[in-house]
């Protein structure tokens, strides 16, 4: 095997490891932010309120190991009750005990709380990064291998189109007893453990504000390098199966381990850089890489003259009855446009999987939309997608209206995942039903509470529906629901209306939306 293969089958892995980097920083972004909420909070808890009495660090990890649950703020106090005749630990229940704490323990409790809801929004964002760059690399992998054993033997020859099933099979295998899904999970959720443990340590030892946000923000740090150390890992572990599928498919059985030769190989790599070995016998860990945790080292095709002779059969053009050849100054974007590009099937199934990510939200959507009438499979929406066009306009010219037929309870499965237009055209629909709703046989002013509640609820309904959640934290800041005494209050002091002519307003603008934000959304 020559060394500039060997050496090109290196870069290509380099390649591979910056864009995973790319990835990891994106990654790293939401353990930022995630990182500064929490100091944010934990300095609201802790800030300017340290107490006289507390204990030292080795104290207070001693103590934490005596629980069932380190994180359990009653079982702390269960172990302060239980120390007996310790004055310290009594003074220091007493302190946390005392009313001057009571308020402060319980927007802890309440953190440690919204710390699992946390990491899971940062597995659920994560967990997109990564797949979205591991379906790229999947495919990119497979062909870019092809395309160098094309390139080394200078025969075109046919081959089968990497295929969605293949890749799916790849990113769930299981290898060191976990698939990339539960090692981002295991990870999160471990962050989030050691997070709550640190915020009772914070508790209990008094540390500063300083120090406080420093341990979170090594907590996530850390919680940020292994994600980092995942994606890389993973990244060379499915580039380097996705060249086995492209070893497999060309009919070549033994591969030569490639090792990164430099100052930071591992003895592990550096003892089978060279080596020959079996396709069918390839395993990641013993003999393909990676072969540890931040592994670079890749693989590269032993062609033997048995299956050179196999692949210049499979390249003669059976018209023409010639070798198709593959110039040796092809580039890959020259060689994928020709063999991938130029299949209409080929450009199908990348566009299909380019769009993997967000037909799966759709997906969902259409689901909670249409029920049983939808494809049991997400495989199967995407043929009916990309192959049916009269089935799939239909579903989408008729996504409005289901949408505005639906009552909330019947919607849990789009909370969350609709458009503001969407959301706009339901909300606008289900408060001109309002009237109806209302029990005209009342007093003025019970039918107008009730308009003013089933208006409210429609409001909290539709801002729960929307994919956009962070405007929706905003609508709940600067256009809260309003009380039925609130209503009253704002009628009679901003319009003038005498108390009875402010309740009949309420039942007559029950229906009424807001014209601005109607036209915005191109309803007007």
């Amino acid at each position: 095997m020559s060394d500039y293969w060997t050496r090109r089958k290196a870069r290509e892995m380099h390649q591979y490891m910056e864009q995973a980097e790319s990835v990891s920083d994106q990654i790293a972004k939401l353990y930022q932010k995630a990182s500064g909420y929490v100091r944010n909070q934990a300095d609201q808890i802790f800030g300017r309120f340290r107490q006289k009495h507390h204990l030292s660090k080795s104290e207070a990890y001693r103590l934490l190991n005596t629980l069932q649950d380190k994180t359990s703020l009653d079982e702390l106090k269960e172990a302060l009750k239980a120390s007996g005749d310790d004055t310290e630990h009594a003074m220091l229940l007493a302190e946390l005990e005392s009313p001057a704490y009571r308020a402060r323990l319980e927007r802890l409790k309440q953190l440690q709380n919204q710390m699992d809801l946390l990491m899971r929004d940062v597995y659920h964002k994560e967990k997109a990064f990564s797949t979205s760059h591991y379906v790229d690399l999947a495919n990119e992998a497979y062909y870019r291998s092809i395309f160098f054993v094309q390139q080394q033997t200078s025969l075109g020859f046919s081959f089968n189109l990497v295929d969605r099933d293949l890749i799916d099979k790849a990113l769930q295998k299981r290898w060191y007893g976990a698939n990339y899904s539960e090692r981002i999970w295991h990870n999160t959720q471990s962050l989030a453990r050691s997070l709550k443990e640190e915020l009772l340590i914070n508790l209990v030892t008094g540390r500063t504000d300083q120090e406080a946000a420093d341990i979170i923000a090594n907590k996530f740090a850390s919680g940020a390098s292994n994600a980092r150390r995942l994606v890389r890992t993973e990244s060379c572990e499915l580039a380097n199966q996705m060249e086995m599928q492209s070893y497999e498919e060309c009919g070549i059985e033994t591969y030569i381990f490639v090792a990164t030769l430099d100052l930071r190989t591992s003895p592990a790599c550096r003892e089978r850089d060279g080596k020959r070995y079996s396709v069918a016998e390839q395993q990641p860990g013993v003999n393909s890489p990676p072969m540890h945790p931040w592994c670079r080292s890749t693989t590269v095709c032993d062609i033997s003259n048995k299956e050179l002779a196999r692949m210049k059969r499979a390249a003669r053009d059976p018209v023409t009855g010639k070798v198709e050849m593959v110039p040796a100054n092809m580039t890959y974007e020259q060689w994928h446009k020709k063999y991938v590009q130029g299949r209409p099937e080929a450009e199908l199934k990348e566009k299909m999987l380019k769009n993997r990510g967000e037909d799966r939200r759709e997906y969902e959507v259409y689901r909670g939309i249409y029920g049983k009438e939808m494809p049991d499979t997400f495989d199967k929406f995407q043929d009916l997608k990309y192959n049916d066009s009269r089935k799939w306009d239909e579903l989408k010219s008729g996504k409005q209206d289901r949408i505005n037929q639906m009552e909330f309870q019947d919607m849990q499965g789009l909370v969350g995942k609709l458009g503001d237009r969407e959301v706009r055209i339901w909300y606008k629909t289900h408060d001109e039903k309002i009237p109806e709703l209302i029990d005209a046989s009342l007093p003025l002013e019970e039918q107008a509470k009730q308009a003013c509640q089933l208006r409210n609820e429609n409001r909290t309904n539709a801002r729960d529906l929307m994919r956009d959640q962070k405007k929706r934290r905003e609508l709940d800041k600067t256009d809260p629901n309003k009380t039925f005494e609130q209503l009253i209050d704002h009628k009679m002091e901003d319009k003038g209306l005498s108390y009875d002519d402010a309740v009949e307003d309420i039942l007559k603008t029950a229906t009424k939306t807001r014209e601005s934000v109607n036209k915005m959304l191109g309803l007007e």
